[in-house]
C-alpha cells in the first residue's frame, strides 16, 4: 500500500487460562494488584495499611474516636472547614476577615477539649 500501511494485517492473539495474581514474597494481592504487605495488626486496602480501632473506641471514617459524639464533632468540623475554604475561594478572600475571629475562638476551644 501507499505509505506503508496494510489494513489487512491481523495480529496474533493468544488466549490462555486466567489465574489469580501471584505476588512475590513480601507483597499481597488486592484486586489483582500486588502491594507491600502490611505490618502485623494492620490490614491493607490497596497501597494503604489500616490499623484496628482501639478497644473501647468507635470507628470514625478513616480513624477512630473515643465516642460517637466526638466522632460527629470532628467530622462536622472537617466538613465545615471545606465549606469555609469554598466560601473563601468564591469571595476571593473577602469572607476571611468576618470569619477569622470566630474560627480562632472555636479552634482554641476545640484544642483545649482535645488536650483533655
Amino acid at each position: 500500500m501507499n505509505g506503508g500501511f496494510d489494513l489487512s494485517c491481523a495480529k496474533y492473539v493468544k488466549i490462555g487460562t486466567p489465574h489469580a495474581a501471584d505476588c512475590p514474597p513480601g507483597k499481597e494481592d488486592d484486586a489483582g494488584l500486588c502491594y507491600v504487605a502490611c505490618k502485623h495488626g494492620f490490614h491493607g486496602v490497596g497501597p494503604v495499611c489500616w490499623g484496628s480501632t482501639p478497644s473501647g473506641w468507635v470507628g470514625c471514617g478513616m480513624g477512630a474516636a473515643k465516642d460517637s459524639r466526638t466522632c460527629g464533632e470532628v467530622i462536622f468540623s472537617q466538613v465545615a472547614a471545606v465549606g469555609q475554604i469554598a466560601m473563601t475561594v468564591a469571595t476571593l478572600g473577602t469572607s476571611t476577615a468576618a470569619t477569622g475571629a470566630a474560627t480562632a475562638v472555636k479552634s482554641v476551644t476545640k484544642l483545649a477539649k482535645l488536650k483533655k
